[in-house]
Protein backbone atom coordinates (compact mmCIF):
# COMPACT_ATOMS: atom_id res chain seq x y z
CA UNK A 1 0.00 0.00 0.00
CA UNK A 2 3.15 2.52 0.89
CA UNK A 3 5.04 1.19 -1.83
CA UNK A 4 2.28 2.16 -4.61
CA UNK A 5 1.45 5.44 -2.65
CA UNK A 6 5.32 6.09 -3.34
CA UNK A 7 5.19 4.94 -7.06
CA UNK A 8 2.40 7.18 -7.64
CA UNK A 9 3.85 10.02 -6.21
CA UNK A 10 7.39 9.61 -8.21
CA UNK A 11 5.21 9.07 -11.07
CA UNK A 12 3.29 12.45 -10.53
CA UNK A 13 6.90 14.11 -10.15
CA UNK A 14 8.28 12.75 -13.26
CA UNK A 15 5.32 13.58 -15.15
CA UNK A 16 5.57 17.51 -13.11
CA UNK A 17 9.31 17.28 -14.61
CA UNK A 18 8.26 17.25 -17.92
CA UNK A 19 6.09 20.01 -18.50
CA UNK A 20 8.12 21.78 -16.57
CA UNK A 21 10.79 21.53 -19.17
CA UNK A 22 8.54 22.55 -21.72
CA UNK A 23 7.54 25.38 -20.08
CA UNK A 24 10.69 26.38 -19.45
CA UNK A 25 11.21 25.88 -23.29
CA UNK A 26 8.22 27.87 -23.91
CA UNK A 27 9.16 30.86 -21.90
CA UNK A 28 12.76 30.66 -23.56
CA UNK A 29 11.19 30.66 -26.87
CA UNK A 30 9.12 33.63 -26.40
CA UNK A 31 12.11 36.01 -24.66
CA UNK A 32 14.38 35.28 -27.66
CA UNK A 33 14.56 38.59 -29.55
CA UNK A 34 14.38 38.23 -33.35
CA UNK A 35 14.05 41.87 -34.37
CA UNK A 36 15.73 43.42 -36.74
CA UNK A 37 16.70 46.35 -35.28
CA UNK A 38 17.62 44.14 -32.35
CA UNK A 39 20.10 42.30 -34.34
CA UNK A 40 21.48 45.36 -36.10
CA UNK A 41 22.58 47.08 -33.06
CA UNK A 42 24.21 43.86 -31.98
CA UNK A 43 26.12 43.41 -35.01
CA UNK A 44 27.20 47.39 -34.88
CA UNK A 45 27.88 47.44 -31.17
CA UNK A 46 30.14 43.69 -32.18
CA UNK A 47 31.87 45.92 -34.17
CA UNK A 48 32.02 49.13 -32.08
CA UNK A 49 33.68 46.54 -29.77
CA UNK A 50 36.34 45.67 -31.72
CA UNK A 51 37.33 48.78 -32.94
CA UNK A 52 37.60 49.65 -29.56
CA UNK A 53 40.21 46.97 -29.01
CA UNK A 54 41.74 47.98 -31.74
CA UNK A 55 42.12 51.03 -30.88
CA UNK A 56 43.29 49.99 -27.62
CA UNK A 57 46.12 47.93 -28.66
CA UNK A 58 47.41 50.59 -31.52
CA UNK A 59 47.54 53.20 -28.25
CA UNK A 60 49.25 50.76 -26.03
CA UNK A 61 51.64 49.63 -28.82
CA UNK A 62 52.55 53.40 -29.79
CA UNK A 63 53.20 54.18 -25.47
CA UNK A 64 55.59 50.40 -25.52
CA UNK A 65 57.50 51.99 -28.50
CA UNK A 66 58.05 55.83 -26.67
CA UNK A 67 61.09 56.05 -24.08
CA UNK A 68 59.42 58.07 -21.44
CA UNK A 69 56.54 55.58 -20.91
CA UNK A 70 59.47 52.48 -21.06
CA UNK A 71 60.89 54.47 -18.30
CA UNK A 72 58.26 54.66 -16.18
CA UNK A 73 57.69 51.06 -15.87
CA UNK A 74 61.18 50.82 -15.19
CA UNK A 75 60.85 53.36 -12.67
CA UNK A 76 57.67 51.21 -11.57
CA UNK A 77 59.94 47.75 -11.16
CA UNK A 78 62.74 49.49 -9.52
CA UNK A 79 60.35 50.67 -7.00
CA UNK A 80 58.52 47.63 -6.21
CA UNK A 81 62.19 46.25 -5.69
CA UNK A 82 63.05 48.55 -3.28
CA UNK A 83 59.70 47.86 -1.25
CA UNK A 84 60.58 44.93 -1.13
CA UNK A 85 63.85 44.93 0.23
CA UNK A 86 62.92 47.41 2.70
CA UNK A 87 60.11 45.21 3.94
CA UNK A 88 62.55 42.58 3.91
CA UNK A 89 65.06 44.63 6.49
CA UNK A 90 62.12 45.79 8.46
CA UNK A 91 61.18 42.03 9.11
CA UNK A 92 64.59 41.35 9.79
CA UNK A 93 64.64 44.19 12.52
CA UNK A 94 61.72 43.17 14.04
CA UNK A 95 63.06 39.33 14.19
CA UNK A 96 65.06 41.24 16.42
CA UNK A 97 62.93 42.55 18.99
CA UNK A 98 62.17 40.69 21.99
CA UNK A 99 58.82 38.30 22.27
CA UNK A 100 56.90 41.18 23.55
CA UNK A 101 54.49 43.34 21.64
CA UNK A 102 55.90 47.23 21.00
CA UNK A 103 53.90 49.82 19.60
CA UNK A 104 55.63 53.01 18.12
CA UNK A 105 54.17 56.24 16.18
CA UNK A 106 56.30 57.47 13.83
CA UNK A 107 55.60 60.58 11.03
CA UNK A 108 55.95 59.95 7.82
CA UNK A 109 55.37 61.70 4.26
CA UNK A 110 51.94 60.16 3.59
CA UNK A 111 51.16 61.06 7.25
CA UNK A 112 51.31 60.01 11.13
CA UNK A 113 52.08 55.98 10.68
CA UNK A 114 51.17 54.23 14.08
CA UNK A 115 52.89 50.53 14.44
CA UNK A 116 52.24 47.88 17.15
CA UNK A 117 54.28 44.22 16.55
CA UNK A 118 52.39 41.62 18.63
CA UNK A 119 54.49 38.86 20.17
CA UNK A 120 53.40 35.69 17.45
CA UNK A 121 55.42 38.89 15.01
CA UNK A 122 52.65 39.97 13.17
CA UNK A 123 52.76 44.11 12.28
CA UNK A 124 49.74 46.25 12.00
CA UNK A 125 50.08 49.77 10.54
CA UNK A 126 46.96 51.81 11.86
CA UNK A 127 45.36 49.39 13.38
CA UNK A 128 45.73 46.85 10.32
CA UNK A 129 47.43 43.77 9.85
CA UNK A 130 49.94 44.29 7.07
CA UNK A 131 49.71 40.24 5.65
CA UNK A 132 51.61 41.03 2.79
CA UNK A 133 55.14 40.12 4.43
CA UNK A 134 54.76 39.03 7.26
CA UNK A 135 57.78 38.00 9.57
CA UNK A 136 58.70 34.19 10.22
Amino acid sequence: MVHDKIIAALQEIAVLKEKLKGVKKDIKAEENIDAEAYLEMKKVYKELREQIKDFEEDYLGDLKAGDFYNQLRELRLKTEEDIAHANEELYKNIAELPQKAFNMQIDTEAGPLRVDVQPEMQLYLNGKEHRKHRAI
